[in-house]
């Protein structure tokens, strides 16, 4: 990244759940742009972390519905049982196919 021009941070928005900013910064050559990139991003990352600030991201839940009716919620599970779980009955054992 080139000292001059100097990099400019705009907040741009209130999104939903963000805060949006865009960096603008110029590099020597548009074959450093993604390694400018990365490492502006990797540093932001780290100080994040050190600061303790965590990002929301969106969350979703998916349902699958067969031919017959049925319906499957995925939900998240341990690494090592990725399964999927019925909505109409909870206490129904999962089906045998797993999800990865």
């Amino acid at each position: 990244m080139l000292k001059e021009p100097e990099p400019h941070v705009y907040f741009l928005n209130f999104g939903e759940s963000t805060l949006d900013h865009e960096l603008r910064m110029h590099v020597r050559d548009l074959g450093d742009r993604n390694p400018v990139l990365d490492e502006v991003n990797r540093f932001i990352n780290r100080e994040f972390k050190k600061q303790h600030i965590n990002i929301s991201f969106r969350q979703m839940e998916v349902y699958l519905k067969n031919l017959h009716g049925q319906e499957y919620k995925l939900v998240p599970v341990e690494e090592e049982s990725k399964t999927i779980i019925t909505r109409d009955d909870p206490a129904q054992e999962p089906p045998e196919t797993k999800l990865d």
